[in-house]
């Protein structure tokens, strides 16, 4: 998949599964918007203009959780994962490689963020590993490596918890 603005935008849906897709020049690879239930497992995204996978809210709150973005491969993309304000969502072992902004990006919106589970995860050579803005607590990041950026984590982690991380 090439050249669109979003690779695969699922919006309002449940139990989606997009699996074993190549993405390249894309403003996104996969957009999940009010989404749930749905896994985004074995992708490869190349030089995309924004970003691999993105999850979050619709206009009127409706909420992007209970997703899991597994196994995708990301590279010399600027964010491999942005979630706008979405809770109780699985990241687990991705290999982000040369993310300008971020391996992992939790971005603001209203309120708090809570139960996520960011977990074995492989973010090097860019910008943060994992950025914060504010809000995000109560989430769990568990043996994720993070090697090679210009910073490990950037923003408050405060009231999240960290198990067993590399940084090197």
């Amino acid at each position: 998949v090439k050249g669109f603005q979003s690779g695969i935008f699922v919006g309002g849906s449940t139990q989606g599964v997009m699996r074993d897709n190549e993405f390249t020049a894309t403003n996104q690879a996969v957009l999940l918007q009010a989404t749930t239930g749905s896994v985004i497992k074995h992708n490869t995204v190349t030089k995309n203009v924004s970003r691999a996978f993105m999850l979050r809210p619709n206009l009127t709150g409706g909420l992007s959780t209970d997703n899991v973005v597994i196994g995708n491969l990301v590279i010399d993309t600027p964010t491999g994962i942005y979630l706008i304000r979405q809770p109780g969502n699985t990241i687990l072992n991705n290999t982000v490689i040369g993310a300008t902004v971020a391996g992992i990006d939790l971005f603001e919106g209203a309120g708090e963020v809570s139960g996520n589970i960011i977990k074995a995860n492989h973010l090097s050579s860019g910008g943060a590993g994992i950025r914060f803005t504010a809000g995000w607590i109560d989430n769990t990041f568990v043996g994720n490596r993070i090697e090679g950026n210009a910073c490990g984590t950037k923003g408050s982690t405060a009231g999240n918890t960290f198990h067993g991380n590399v940084y090197s």
